[in-house]
């Protein structure tokens, strides 16, 4: 009979208790060797099904490239160790330092930020779109001071990235255009789906 494992799904946070419930199912169903042993091979499809079953949905990535138990473990404990305050508080330096350097590079800009939200966030910080709309408008300054504006009507990121970059394409394009033209044309871009004022 096989054995079921624990209600403790890794989500990031219960290393410890996860880790324990998963050795003692992988024991229940006798394949302890598979815990430390990378050469046992004759039972790993079993055992990593009772690894992925103790995966809270979006920790199972971290299984993509892994082969046996204790690469799962190995894993698991480097996405544990980014659940700190330390990695927190050094990805929200680089965010605090991350400007935008100015028309044609709001791609780069944007992708660079998307990339810390996602390191603070999977180190256990909370970092709402809303913040990060607020960040952007005061990045991109009086400009972009038309787009930001718009950002009072969404609070998603994803659209906001969108309108984000047709506009930076616009700008770049329109570098010699008086203000009042750009205004004019950017004001044409600012439909995020449809409920602005």
């Amino acid at each position: 009979m096989e054995a079921k494992p624990g209600k403790v799904p890794y989500n990031g946070t219960n290393y410890r208790p996860c880790k324990i419930a998963l050795e003692t199912a992988l024991r229940a169903a006798g394949l302890e060797d598979t815990i430390t042993d990378v050469s046992v091979v004759a039972n790993n499809n079993k055992a990593m099904n009772i690894v992925m079953a103790m995966m809270a949905e979006e920790k199972i990535v971290l299984l993509e490239n892994v082969r046996d138990v204790p690469g799962a473990l190995l894993a698991v404990s480097n996405d544990r160790a980014r659940e700190s305050p330390a990695v927190r508080y050094k990805v929200q330096r680089e965010m605090i330092g991350l400007k935008f350097d100015g028309k044609g590079t709001m791609k780069r800009y944007i992708d660079q930020l998307e990339d810390l939200v996602r390191q603070y966030r999977m180190a256990g910080g909370q970092y709402e779109d809303r913040e990060v709309l607020s960040k952007i408008t005061a990045d991109l300054g009086e400009p972009y001071l038309v787009v930001t504006l718009a950002f009072g009507n969404t609070t998603s990121f994803a659209d906001a990235k969108v309108k984000l970059l047709e506009t930076d394409d616009v700008m770049a394009s329109m570098l010699s255009k008086p203000t009042e033209e750009h205004q004019v044309l950017m004001f044409g871009c600012l439909k995020f789906d449809g409920k602005q004022g």
